[in-house]
C-alpha cells in the first residue's frame, strides 16, 4: 500500500507533489511506510489517513478508543501476534466470523495467518495506527494472563 497511498492521497489533494516527494525520502526512517512518514510529517492526520485507507479498501472505519472487547474474543489472536502485527480481535460474529481491527487492510499475509490460526472468517475494519497501538497494548494488560503471553512462544 506504500507507494500507492502517496497517489491516491494526492490526487485527493490531501497532500502535494513536495509534500509525496518528501515522504517518500523520509520514508526509510519509518520502516518504508510512507503513511507513517505521512502523518509524522505531518502532511495528513491519522484520522484523515484512516478514512482515505477505509475508503480504498470499502470498509468500515472504527474508534477504538475505550473499547470493551469480552475476554473470550482476545484469546483468537496471541498478544506476540497482535502487538507485532497491530491487529485487535474485536467481535466474534457468530461462530464462523472474527472481526479484527487494523490501521493497514492490505497485509493479506495478516488477515491469512488469521484465517489459518483461528479456524475463521476475518472481517476486517480500520482503525488509526496510535489508536489501535494503544488499544492493543490497554486491552491487552487488562485481559490476558502470563501463561497467554507464553503461550505463543
Amino acid at each position: 500500500m506504500s507507494s500507492k497511498i502517496g497517489e491516491l492521497l494526492l490526487k485527493k489533494g490531501l497532500i502535494t507533489a513536495e509534500q509525496k516527494a518528501n515522504a517518500e525520502k523520509t520514508k526509510v526512517q519509518y520502516n518504508n511506510q510512507m503513511s507513517t512518514a505521512l502523518v509524522k510529517l505531518e502532511y495528513i492526520s491519522e484520522s484523515d489517513l484512516a478514512d482515505v485507507i477505509a475508503n480504498r479498501f470499502k470498509l468500515k472505519k472504527v474508534d477504538v478508543t475505550d473499547i470493551e472487547i469480552e475476554p473470550e474474543v482476545l484469546k483468537y489472536i496471541p498478544v506476540h501476534f497482535a502487538t507485532t502485527k497491530n491487529v485487535l480481535p474485536l467481535e466474534l460474529v457468530g461462530e464462523k466470523s472474527l472481526v479484527v481491527a487494523m490501521s493497514d487492510p492490505s497485509r493479506i499475509d495478516v488477515i491469512n495467518d488469521l484465517k489459518f490460526s483461528t479456524g475463521k472468517t476475518i472481517a476486517v475494519v480500520v482503525a488509526e495506527d496510535t489508536k489501535l497501538t494503544k488499544a492493543i497494548n490497554s486491552v491487552f494488560q487488562e485481559n490476558v494472563s502470563y501463561d497467554d503471553i507464553i503461550g505463543g512462544y
